[in-house]
């Protein structure tokens, strides 16, 4: 599948960019919503959309209007972002997106999402979940180990018990060591 991204920050392009690729997928990334529509206008095609909800140039929800309503796409698209409130579920689902993932992603369900959309969509691509690499299913960074499959956390073997939302920030944090993070990201 030819995938196009909008995402902001560089580090969380590059991973979702890696992984995206690493299931088979052709995977062009896009840091400004303006990038991404100028792109678009200019007849740049894809069989599917991720974008960032919180963007400095433009809102999800703006973006959404203009691929629906200016530009009449009718490729499938995911918003992907760290806001979970019902709000923001509701209101990109009705500005015209097609599903919406909670950041950081789960990688075999995020591709899962991916597929699913493209089935209905009437494409075929390689069956994500079965593509994910081991490198996606655990994080490894000194005496701390993330089994992502799991959702479980070990220091030096012993277990360590995280809330779901403990468990997402850490998970994030550790899967991009040395990376600066704003809080809106």
């Amino acid at each position: 599948m030819k995938i196009l991204l909008l995402e902001d920050d560089a580090g969380q392009s590059a991973i979702y960019q890696a992984l995206l690729e690493r299931a088979g997928h052709t995977c062009t990334p896009f840091g400004t919503a303006t990038s991404l529509l100028q792109s678009l206008r200019k007849g740049m095609t894809a069989d599917l959309l991720v974008i960032d909800w919180m963007l400095p140039d433009m809102a999800g929800e703006e973006v959404l209007r203009v691929l629906r309503l200016d530009l009449k796409l009718s490729v499938p698209v995911v918003v992907l972002t760290v806001r979970d409130e019902e709000i923001v579920v509701v209101r990109a689902l009705e500005a015209g997106a097609d599903d919406f993932v909670v950041k950081p992603a789960k990688p075999s369900e995020f591709l899962a999402r991916l597929q699913a959309l493209a089935r209905r969509a009437g494409q075929n691509g390689p069956a994500a979940p079965t593509l994910v690499k081991d490198t996606f299913q655990s994080i490894q960074h000194g005496p701390y180990q993330f089994d992502l499959r799991a959702r479980k956390v070990t220091v030096q073997g012993a277990p360590v018990e995280l809330t779901t939302r403990e468990y997402d920030l850490a998970s994030y944090l550790f899967s991009q060591p040395g990376a600066l993070h704003s809080r809106a990201a």
